[in-house]
């Protein structure tokens, strides 16, 4: 504390000394300083005044930064909505490119397979320009075909008359023309022959031309140009190969193969039971009226010899079955009821015989012929896998053979069902009768 007192007190003095010296300097130099100050008044407010211009300068450029910014980034944004609705719209463009692509390679294959259709409806040995005909499989080739195709149709529409070969009804190839008027086509041969002259049908498969209905001689005189009255199919050949199909049994039964034969032996079977058992079922007659009060009264009366006797001109199984109950009628009414359960097993017995062989035809037959159209069916397919699909006849001419089966296995199997059904029936109430009968007959005895 001390030391700061004469530190302090030193300062003092030696401000008091060096006073007078400086406030005579500050008195001298006053002048200079407030013309210092006012310059420095003068550059402070041009330098203020160039900061604010400068500033009002910076703040317009700053604007129109922020506003060349703002429209940079407004254009950015449209440029990227503009690319997005770009990939968008090719998008759109490459799925319509593809679809056209597609359906351009579908109108390729349509317009190859019409220019085969073209070339296979051409009959054999006809004379056509080699020009004409496609070479490749290039568009140019294939318009060829459809060109083709264009020109035989007006053709055929309009008639026409083309050198060609057609096969006659033993096989034997004809040379000569065929006059064309759209599905129909007759022939005429070079040599003038009327038996050689028909209708001409088409065969699709071989694309061979046959001649059928032949002996026509109007048809020489119709390739001359000359008018004649023929008869037209313009089913071409449908018609005639319809009306040429058989569905006689016979024919069907041709049809069949191997397997009709246990099919008719099953029938042959269930028709001879059928035969037997309406035969047994025939000569059972009901007994007549008044026949069963006549018997219990003689029950009654206790002449066991008359009661056998009624019995013995009754055409029906009870005639039997009371006759051997009755000779035990000395010996209770449980012994008679005993004797006629057990003439009623012969009897059921009896009335059975043949029926379950009759039944079992009718189980049968559906399943041979169901056998014979698997069997049928497999034969079919592997006649295609050698020969393949390209002929439909043999797919549909195998399959209406195997079906030939099926058709005679139901054709045994419903009239067997249905005799089954009806003798059974019979059966049943004949064994229901003589049941009822005899049990009357034993309640008569026992209540005796």
């Amino acid at each position: 504390m001390k030391m700061k007192s004469y530190l302090l007190l030193l300062i003092v003095c030696v401000s008091g000394l060096f006073t007078p010296v400086l406030y005579g300097q500050a008195k001298v130099d006053l002048a200079g300083i407030k013309k210092d100050l006012e310059a420095s008044s003068k550059k402070l407010s041009a330098q203020r005044e160039a900061v604010t211009k400068e500033k009002i300068d910076l703040a317009g450029k700053l604007m129109l930064s922020q506003a060349e910014i703002t429209e940079k980034r407004r254009k950015s944004r449209l440029a990227e909505m503009g690319n997005a609705d770009r990939k968008v719209v090719l998008a759109k463009l490459q799925g319509e490119a593809s679809a056209k692509r597609r359906e351009v390679d579908y109108l390729e294959k349509q317009l190859a397979a019409f220019g085969g259709k073209v070339i296979g409806s051409m009959y054999k040995g006809e004379v056509v320009d080699e020009g004409r005909l496609p070479q490749g499989d290039s568009l140019v080739e294939r318009m060829k075909a459809l060109e083709l195709g264009i020109d035989r149709l007006e053709m055929m529409l309009g008639g026409a008359v083309v050198e060609a070969e057609v096969a006659d009804a033993t096989g034997k190839i004809q040379k000569g023309k065929i006059v064309s008027f759209g599905p129909v086509a007759w022939f005429a041969s070079v040599s003038g022959d009327a038996a050689s002259s028909g209708a001409v049908v088409v065969d699709k498969a071989s694309r061979n031309a046959n001649l059928v209905d032949a002996g026509n001689t109007d048809i020489a005189r119709l390739v001359a140009g000359e008018e004649v009255s023929l008869e037209m199919d313009l089913t071409g050949g449908k018609a005639r190969a319809l009306a040429s199909i058989s569905n006689t049994p016979l024919a069907l039964f041709s049809k069949g193969g191997a397997w009709i034969w246990p099919i008719i032996a099953v029938a042959l079977v269930s028709l001879v039971c059928a035969v037997m058992k309406f035969l047994q079922l025939s000569k059972i007659k009901n007994p007549q009226v008044g026949w069963l009060s006549g018997l219990l009264e003689v029950v009654r009366a206790g002449n066991a010899d008359a009661a056998m006797s009624a019995c013995d001109g009754v055409q029906h199984p009870i005639g039997a079955v009371m006759k051997n109950a009755l000779s035990g009628v000395h010996k209770g009414a449980d012994v008679v009821e005993e004797i006629v359960y057990e003439q009623m097993i012969d009897v059921q017995t009896s009335l059975q015989k043949w029926l379950p062989f009759i039944a079992v035809t009718a189980a049968i037959a559906p399943l041979l012929g169901l056998l014979g159209t698997v069997s049928g069916m497999i034969t079919t397919f592997n006649g295609l896998s050698v020969v393949g699909t390209g002929d439909p006849k043999l797919l549909s001419g195998g399959i209406s053979e195997a079906l030939v089966t099926t058709l005679f296995g139901l054709v045994v199997a419903i009239p067997a069902l249905i005799l089954h059904s009806l003798l059974s029936r019979r059966s049943q109430g004949i064994i229901q009768t003589t049941e009822k009968i005899g049990l009357t007959v034993v309640n008569c005895i026992r209540k005796k």
